[in-house]
């Protein structure tokens, strides 16, 4: 009886000690995913100067949500880049400027979870939260959001309990096709 007591004991020990491990697993996931898009990038230093114009224009609560979703985020590098400066971007003092801000930051943002890693060579076009489309690129190990006028994917993903935020070298804009009003109606060109 002395035997088979330890081997009881033993036993309850090794499954407690497997019960928490797998608690402990548990938790460090829940820990990586329960912040939502917003905490993803007001912790990350890489996206401190998209932290700082978001909140300049108001929208934090694009980021948050239960709705997934994946923003294409310019790294501080990419925004440090643009000629003539991003200052302007935070905090606007205007309501056009501040409008043309709110139209880039939503342009960075699509529905679903499209993780870089899973893209398949050639492009996916997806619509933004900006309404507008853009052209995500696969070419080899290249991954290219907003085409010419877009960035480049500089690393992993970052997981977020609404979606992904994939830091990118680049801050996209989106282009607009130069047509001809009567073209476009129909009306023949003279």
């Amino acid at each position: 009886m002395n035997k088979l007591l330890r081997h009881a004991i033993a036993f309850s020990a090794a499954a407690t000690m497997i019960l928490s491990v797998s608690a402990g697993a548990a938790q460090a996931a829940q820990k990586t995913s329960q912040g939502d898009l917003w905490s993803v990038i007001r912790s990350d230093s890489r996206f401190s100067i998209l932290e700082r114009i978001v909140e300049g224009v108001g929208l934090q609560w694009r980021y948050q949500g239960a709705d997934t979703r994946t923003v294409f985020a310019p790294t501080n590098e990419a925004f440090e880049m643009i000629p003539g400066g991003y200052q302007d971007m935070i905090s606007p003092t205007n309501d056009s400027t501040k409008r043309n801000v709110q139209a880039l930051l939503l342009y960075q943002i699509v529905s679903g979870r499209i993780d870089p890693a899973g893209l398949k060579p050639g492009a996916t076009v997806k619509t933004t939260y900006q309404k507008g489309k853009v052209e995500i690129d696969r070419k080899g190990s290249d991954i290219r959001y907003g085409g010419d006028y877009g960035g480049t994917v500089t690393g992993d993903a970052v997981s977020a309990s609404n979606g992904l935020v994939v830091p990118i070298d680049g801050v996209p804009i989106p282009s607009f096709s130069d047509v001809d009003p009567k073209q476009a109606d129909g009306a023949s060109a003279e």
